[in-house]
Formats: C-alpha cells, structure tokens, sequence
C-alpha cells in the first residue's frame, strides 16, 4: 500500500542524531514538568515512583524488591522510605525474614496518590496538547516494547554506547 511505503520511507529518512534530539528534548520536558508538579507536593519523581510501585502490588513489598525494580541502591530507597514514612505516605511491616522490611501505603497515602493523579493529569497537559489519545497510547506501547526488548540484551552490549 502506498501510505505504508511512505510511512516506511519517511521513518528511513530520518537522521538518528535528529531522531536523538527530539526525544532527548521531549524527555527532559517530560521529566522537568512532573518534577515541578511533583515538588508541590513534596516528592520527587523516583519517590513518586517508588509510591506507584508500592501501589500497583495486592501485597507487601520488600524495600530491595522496590531497589531492583527502580534500578537504583538500596541506601536511596532507605532514605526515600525514610522521608515516605515521615510524610504519612507509607509504613513499614514485619517479614518473615527479619532482614527485610515490607512496604505498604497508608489509607493516607492512598487519598494523596488519587490527588496527586489528578494534579499531574492536569498538569502534564499543556504538553499533550494536540496528541491523540490513540497516538499517546501508541507511543506508551513503543516505550514498552523497547524496554522489554532491553530485557534480552546482556548490559555489556550497552557499553559500545557510552564514552571512553
């Protein structure tokens, strides 16, 4: 068919650099504007993170469970536990394996989450302004594809992409 011919050669054309870029910027506009929404109230982005985590499990979950899964040390998930159970948003429970903590929300941090859903919601729309909705989705389930295809490479094939 001719519109995919062209989609195909449009996608072929494309410079990789112009391509780095564009998601480069689009990124950093991302991240920039939930942060910012994010420091309303009081948490920062890996912290938000870490709450949805938290949120998405029917049970409990181990503070080096949540390191893994962030991709970060368990010495900043402790402090983030720390500032989290300080604020109200999670407690801790006992494990069968005494070394460990289990995480849980609060019935307070539950309302904060649906809140705070709301205001990034709202908040990350000027920057969605003119995406259609089958378009985001789209774009959700090309960042899922490639992270699951990150999944099957070793991290040595990584290093060819970082500077000596």
């Amino acid at each position: 068919m001719k519109l995919f011919d062209d989609i195909r050669t449009m996608a072929r054309n494309r410079k990789t650099y112009a391509v780095g870029l564009l998601q480069s910027r689009a990124y950093r506009a991302l991240k920039q504007q939930s942060a910012l929404l994010l420091k309303e109230d009081g948490l920062t982005p890996i912290e938000w993170s870490m709450i949805g985590i938290i949120d998405d499990r029917t049970s409990s979950i181990s503070a080096s469970d949540i390191a893994h899964l962030l991709g970060v040390k368990a010495p900043l998930v402790s402090r983030m536990i720390k500032h989290l159970s300080a604020s109200g948003w999670v407690k801790t429970a006992p494990s069968s394996d005494k070394r460990q903590r289990l995480l849980l929300l609060t019935p307070e941090g539950k309302k904060k989450l649906e809140k705070i859903e709301k205001h990034l919601h709202v908040g990350m729309r000027p920057l969605l302004h003119g995406v259609k909705p089958r378009d985001f989705l789209g774009y959700l389930h090309t960042l899922e594809v490639i992270e699951g295809n990150t999944k099957d490479m070793p991290p040595a094939s990584f290093k060819a992409y970082l500077p000596d």
